[in-house]
């Protein structure tokens, strides 16, 4: 794997991951699995602070709780696509919709299961739109350089 590719991975992967997990952090209710987290690796009074800090802000409903789901399905598809880019097998095919097919299934779950959690349609669009536009962006980002490289002269 390239350097180029993990600094990819890096921001288009990890950082979308990380930004869900702190719209969680400043949102949402201290009961989910996060929370667990951030008790085990004792920075539960840090993350007080920052809660605290942004109880003063109103934050829209589909931040709170779909854009943490695009942002997972996004990061998630974003690596399988850049680990899997120069691979001309059709199990790569599996790998790079897995997430999306992860995030529909788990909410189809919590409609016939709702102790899972709780269905929302919408999750199921941002779920798809995460996966097309990490699709759209890193097929532009491959597509601008390989033309740079044939329009280059030597």
């Amino acid at each position: 794997m390239k350097k180029n590719d993990i600094a990819k991975i890096g921001l288009f992967g990890f950082l979308p991951i990380i930004i869900g997990g702190f719209i969680y952090l400043i949102s949402r209710q201290k009961t989910i699995l996060l929370f667990d987290w951030i008790e085990f690796i004792k920075i539960d009074n840090e993350s007080d602070v920052i809660r605290e800090f942004f109880t003063h802000y109103y934050i829209p409903g589909w931040i709170k709780f779909n854009l943490p789901d695009l942002l997972w399905v996004f990061g998630f598809t974003s690596v399988m696509l850049i680990i899997w880019k120069n691979v001309n097998s059709r199990i790569r095919y599996v790998y790079i919709i897995l997430p999306l097919c992860i995030g529909v299934l788990s909410e189809i779950l919590q409609f016939y299961i709702p102790n899972l959690g709780t269905f929302d349609f919408t999750d199921i669009l941002f779920y798809i739109f995460g996966s097309l536009t990490s699709a759209f962006i890193l097929k532009t980002i491959n597509q601008s350089k390989y033309e740079k490289q044939i329009t280059t002269p030597i």
